[in-house]
């Protein structure tokens, strides 16, 4: 488990010193006020806990497309750098490399994910509301944005692995 969190470590560390990281962070940050902005503007309930969940049902564009391209790139960068024999000759198998990126994937995708709600938060501040729900911002991220992150890496991860075996199987048979 300690090597898994080695390598879960060592994605995260990666993901965070990369300057696309941080437009990223920047551009779902936008996405937070954004919605609050058209969600607001279209509806106009009296509970602003109604709002704060209609915000946060969605995942956002900008926010799946990021996870997407993180999940992506986790694994196809040692195909780039060509460091999967050195990663290999550590103590590791296939399946803890695997796991190790998938979860210092997810942990950065949740990490720019915070964004979301702050840009929500950025909006109603600006906006003079003075009603935030707080329990309903802690209570939809917990159960849309985290879950459907998950969701989308998930999927981000298996098809990488299916095309990227693909490609070695045609490869060695070419």
């Amino acid at each position: 488990m300690k090597l898994i969190l080695t390598i879960a470590r060592f994605e995260l560390v990666y993901h965070l010193r990369q300057p696309a990281f941080y437009l990223f962070a920047f551009l779902v940050v936008g996405q937070g006020i954004w919605y609050s902005s058209q969600v607001t503007a279209l509806y106009s309930y009296s509970d602003p806990a109604v709002t704060t969940y209609l915000i946060l049902a969605s995942l956002g564009v900008v926010l799946a497309i990021v996870a997407v391209l993180m999940a992506g790139q986790s694994l196809t960068k040692d195909l780039d750098y060509r460091t999967t024999a050195y990663l290999f000759t550590l103590p590791i198998t296939s399946r803890m490399h695997f796991a190790g990126r998938f979860i210092g994937t997810y942990a950065t995708v949740l990490l720019l994910s915070v964004g979301y709600p702050v840009g929500i938060l950025l909006f109603s501040s600006v906006n003079g509301h003075t009603q935030t729900a707080w329990v309903a911002l802690a209570d939809g991220f917990v159960r849309l944005i985290v879950q459907n992150s998950f969701i989308i890496v998930s999927l981000t991860f298996s098809l990488t692995v299916l095309l990227r075996s693909i490609r070695e199987l045609t490869s060695r048979y070419s």
